[in-house]
């Protein structure tokens, strides 16, 4: 019953929004290459599922196994700048570097180490804009424990790797799956712009590059229409592992 409760709204507002699109583009008249409708869309997606679904599949596993990748490099990380503070101090400003790298300088150059058709050139580009996110919020949340709980957790001659395990990452996982969160999100994005710059002919950002490019634009909006679910895919599953690893925080939010 949670479940429907939470989805209600969002239903409820994704048919207003839907509607309200397809009634103003057929009232204004506006021309399928600045907005098609939905119905229109929906006809696109329609008729070329199986090639939206193919293609929607492999740009789905790079973008995961980027965020996979990148997600565990920036928890690790924290992990090592958490219990050596100076190593932490130096690590940091080379991950603000990573961060401020725009894509379109880090696809080309991914393309030219690993190969244009390659996915482990999106793959890598996705672990490097997913690794800041889940660093800096991950260091943040092992940071935040008090020192009385590891007074006391000392007081009881606990080891620090007892410390690390019991407080410290418990206590760390909200904020974790906040910088969790934001990297999904990301990786979709980065994964299609990335494929903008070269990739398998059967990808969504070649595929809906393709499609604009000889003017199909209800197919062009159909690949972007399987990015978004992709992505609130990613992003659902975040979130259920949420639920999974930490309810004690989850059912206190609510």
């Amino acid at each position: 019953m949670a479940a429907l409760r939470a989805l209600f709204w969002p239903l409820i507002a994704g048919v207003v929004i839907l509607g309200g699109w397809e009634i103003w583009v057929n009232v204004a008249d506006v021309e399928q290459f600045l907005l098609p409708a939905p119905s229109a869309i929906a006809r696109a997606l329609q008729e070329n599922f199986s090639t939206v679904a193919e293609a929607a599949r492999a740009t789905f596993k790079s973008a995961l196994y980027g965020f996979l990748l990148g997600g565990s490099a920036g928890f690790l990380v924290a992990l090592v700048s958490s219990r050596f503070r100076r190593l932490g101090d130096g690590l940091t400003p080379l991950a603000i570097v990573l961060a401020s790298t725009p894509i379109v300088v880090l696809a080309p150059i991914a393309n030219i180490w690993f190969g244009i058709t390659s996915a482990a050139a999106k793959i890598v580009v996705v672990a490097v804009v997913t690794f800041f996110p889940v660093f800096v919020n991950a260091a943040r949340g092992l940071d935040s424990v008090s020192s009385s709980d590891i007074e006391l957790m000392r007081s009881y001659g606990a080891s620090r790797m007892t410390i690390l395990l019991r407080v410290r990452i418990p206590t760390s996982l909200p904020m974790l799956f906040v910088g969790l969160k934001i990297a999904a999100s990301l990786a979709m994005i980065t994964t299609i712009v990335s494929e903008y710059f070269g990739g398998s002919r059967r990808t969504l950002g070649v595929y809906i590059t393709q499609a604009a490019s000889v003017v199909r634009f209800d197919d062009a909006w159909a690949g972007i229409v399987a990015a978004c679910v992709l992505a609130l895919t990613l992003y659902g599953g975040v979130q259920l592992l949420e639920r999974l690893v930490a309810p004690w925080y989850t059912r206190r939010a609510q």
